[in-house]
C-alpha cells in the first residue's frame, strides 16, 4: 500500500467512516487522485498533497477532535483547480461537503466544518487570530508551506505556478503575481503557528517572496 493510500486509510478511521462505505471511499479516494492528477497541474498535484500531510506529521499535534476535519480538508482543498476560475476553494468545499455525506455518511456537522475549512485556503486573513479557529490555522499554514520553503524547492514552485498559468500573457502574470506577492509581504505574519515560526519558516518566506519580487519587477 502506497504511503498515501495508507494516510487515506487513516483519514477515514479517524474520521470514523463505518465499513459498509469501504466501497464508496475506494471510489472517493481514486476520485481524488484523478483530480490531483490533472495534466494541467504543476504545482497543485498530488506532490503538494503529499507536502501537506508530511508538514503537517512534523509539525503540528493537535486533538482527536480536530485532526480528522483537518486532514479531510486537506484531501479535498484544492479538488477543483481550474486557473481560469476564481471559485476554486467554493468549488472543492461543496464537493467535499456532497462527498463526505453522500457517499461517506458523515455527519452534516462534520461535512460543514470540511466545507469551511476548505474555504481557509482562500488565505484572505483577518486583522488578528482572534475568532480563527485553531484548525482553520492549521490547514491554512500546511497549505501556504511552501512559501517557507528552502530557496532551491521554493523557486521549483514558482517555475510550477508559471506553468499552471502559462495561458496568462507574461505581462498580466507579472502584474498579477507582483500584486500577490505583495498582499503576502504586507502582513505582518504570514503563517499562524509557532511551530512553522520557530522552525525558520516565516522568515524564509519573507526572503523568498522578497526574492521573487525583484525577479518579476525587474530588480535584482
Amino acid at each position: 500500500m502506497s504511503a498515501l493510500r495508507h494516510r487515506w486509510e487513516q483519514t477515514l478511521y479517524t474520521a470514523d467512516v463505518t465499513a459498509r462505505c469501504a466501497t464508496s471511499a475506494d471510489r472517493v479516494y481514486q476520485d481524488i487522485l484523478s483530480a490531483y492528477g490533472e495534466q494541467h497541474r504543476r504545482y497543485h498535484g498530488v506532490e503538494h498533497l503529499r507536502s501537506c500531510f508530511n508538514v503537517l506529521d512534523r509539525y503540528f499535534t493537535f486533538s482527536p477532535e480536530v485532526q480528522p476535519a483537518v486532514e479531510m480538508a486537506l484531501w479535498f482543498h484544492d479538488f477543483r483547480y481550474d486557473t481560469q476560475a476564481a471559485d476554486n476553494e467554493e468549488q472543492s468545499a461543496l464537493y467535499a461537503k456532497e462527498v463526505l455525506q453522500e457517499r461517506l455518511e458523515l455527519s452534516e456537522a462534520f461535512a460543514q466544518d470540511v466545507h469551511d475549512l476548505i474555504l481557509a485556503t482562500k488565505h484572505r486573513p483577518p486583522t488578528s487570530v482572534v475568532g480563527l479557529s485553531l484548525a482553520k490555522q492549521i490547514v491554512s499554514d500546511v497549505d501556504l508551506s511552501i512559501l517557507g520553503a528552502q530557496p532551491d524547492v521554493f523557486d521549483v514552485y514558482e517555475r510550477q505556478i508559471r506553468k499552471e498559468y502559462s495561458w496568462v500573457p507574461e505581462d498580466a502574470f507579472r502584474e498579477g503575481r507582483t500584486r500577490i506577492i505583495r498582499e503576502f509581504l504586507d502582513l505582518r505574519n504570514i503563517f499562524y503557528s509557532d511551530a512553522l515560526h520557530d522552525a525558520g519558516y516565516e522568515d524564509r518566506a519573507y526572503a523568498n517572496l522578497q526574492r521573487s519580487l525583484r525577479t518579476l519587477t525587474g530588480h535584482q
